[in-house]
């Protein structure tokens, strides 16, 4: 009688009788001072219960390889998102780091959840969330002990994972001060849907500075990021004409101008109009468009330099960063004499 080989001991077993992960094995033998002191000994103790003995030729090939890090991005072509996907791309290309993208195929957990497990099947050193909508982290912290980055979203629902992004609260009071410095009392705001970052601080921003400086007859109107959400508003608004408008995204500023225009008021003499993102083709609208620029670029560098740094050291805290957005002032807004 043969007897049968027996099956060597994997990560996956080690990881097994640790209670973690086997990234969190292979972070433990390729890197332990990248490690938790905590993880590391109960992974020590689960490598020496299975007498696991490591693959030495599979472990240099891997050490010529640069540090993967994951990077989860939502379903969406919104201006936002998509030049923070795009921006982290480039500025990976220039680092240490190689990426690898999971696109959710729609707005659920259980997308979400599949594209995270696609990127733990990758064995990436982090994950950088492209943040959209608040219960993305909560759900992505539950999943992975990985380091993870939220990029474009301020204060997300979970406290150990860290963020970064532009002060949206900031660019809207930058456009409240430029429009109470033209003469308007009344300021509506169009804002995006629930359940988004931006949504949310946009209109925390209009809303604060409104109480602040006595601007409490302001009128909220309700979009979707389209330019057609921003037309609807607009024939609405016509009724009821303020002093100003500020759509919390520039397609929305789009569709509303032209529908206040097309009742016959003018802009910015019977109304001052602004956006926010700067699109490219805000220069060449007639008028042109006033908007908040967003520094992408920046952005993304900052997130890649917090992600590399949790990946080198475990025990350090989760931080955030706010980055100060830059008013473009044109001729929706300005004071025409």
């Amino acid at each position: 009688m043969v007897a049968r080989k027996r099956r060597s001991v994997s990560i996956v077993d080690v990881a097994r009788v640790a209670g973690v992960s086997h990234q969190t094995v292979s972070r433990v033998l390729n890197n332990p001072k990248r490690v938790r002191a905590k993880t590391l000994s109960a992974v020590q103790e689960a490598i020496r219960i299975t007498g696991y003995r490591r693959n030495e030729n599979a472990r240099m090939l891997r050490s010529l390889s640069p540090e993967t890090i994951g990077i989860l991005v939502p379903p969406t072509n919104e201006t936002g998102p998509v030049n923070v996907m795009w921006a982290v791309e480039q500025a990976a290309a220039e680092g240490r780091y190689m990426l690898r993208t999971a696109i959710l195929n729609d707005r659920t957990e259980e997308s979400c959840l599949k594209a995270l497990n696609q990127l733990l099947s990758f064995g990436v050193a982090a994950v950088i969330i492209v943040a959209e909508q608040t219960w993305q982290e909560p759900l992505a912290r539950m999943t992975s002990d990985l380091p993870l980055v939220s990029v474009g979203a301020s204060m997300p629902g979970t406290q150990d994972v860290s963020y970064i992004d532009m002060d949206q609260q900031l660019g809207v009071r930058m456009i409240m001060q430029h429009m109470a410095e033209q003469g308007c009392r009344r300021i509506d705001f169009l804002n995006g849907p629930d359940g988004w970052y931006s949504s949310r601080d946009r209109l925390s921003g209009w809303a604060g500075f409104s109480y602040q400086g006595a601007f409490l007859n302001g009128r909220l109107y309700k979009g979707d990021w389209s330019a057609e959400s921003g037309y609807r508003a607009g024939i609405q608004m016509a009724q009821d004409v303020p002093d100003a408008l500020i759509a919390a995204n520039d397609e929305m500023a789009i569709g509303a101008m032209r529908a206040l225009m097309e009742q016959g008021l003018r802009v910015p003499q019977d109304v001052k109009i602004s956006g926010y993102d700067d699109l490219h083709i805000d220069s060449y609208l007639t008028p042109s468009l006033t908007s908040i620029h967003q520094d992408f670029d920046l952005l993304a560098h900052q997130a890649l330099q917090v992600t590399a740094e949790l990946i080198d050291n475990p025990d350090m805290k989760a931080t955030c960063s706010l980055i100060k957005p830059k008013l473009i002032v044109r001729e929706s807004s300005t004071q025409i004499r």
